[in-house]
């Protein structure tokens, strides 16, 4: 009966290491599935906002050259999207490590500034001012925009192959 005790002990003990070395194989396979999402996910937002980002310019370019024009339609900007932000939060990719992510995490403000900068446009652009003024500020607000974008569209376009 010890013989058979003893085979049962052996047996148990091998079946619950491979039931713990199946959770870790489980877990770390849901992990890497987790970051490939994670990492889709912010390539997009950063593709997506290069592409904004350029049709907004063309926008503005177009704009500031006729802005004084008579019958100028004054057109609306896209916003920027800084969802992976969000995603940062919750996990942080293996793949994104330090310098990346430091550079990854930087853009964010520069995102939410231009977001700021083109929601105060299209409430200003939606409000009623004088003629004259109007359009001098809307100047004003394109100009800082294009700024905003030239220095936001660089660093996107350095942080794109790094992701």
């Amino acid at each position: 009966m010890s013989e058979w005790l003893g085979v049962f002990i052996a047996g148990i003990i091998t079946g619950l290491l491979l039931a713990v070395l199946w959770d870790i194989f489980k877990s770390r396979r849901e992990i890497v599935r987790r970051d490939k999402m994670t990492l889709s996910a912010i390539k997009e937002e950063i593709s997506h906002n290069l592409v904004t980002l350029k049709s907004n310019k063309e926008i503005l370019k177009e704009e500031l050259d006729t802005i004084f024009e008579e019958h100028n339609v004054i057109e609306t900007l896209t916003p920027l999207h800084s969802g992976f932000e969000d995603l940062l939060k919750v996990g942080i990719p293996e793949s994104i490590k330090g310098d990346t992510l430091v550079k990854l995490r930087h853009i964010i403000h520069p995102i939410d500034s231009i977001n700021r900068q083109i929601a105060s446009r299209e409430e200003y652009r939606d409000s009623e001012h004088e003629v004259s003024v109007y359009y001098r500020r809307i100047k004003k607000y394109d100009k800082n925009i294009v700024k905003g974008s030239d220095r936001l569209l660089a660093a996107l376009q350095e942080l794109q192959p790094l992701i």
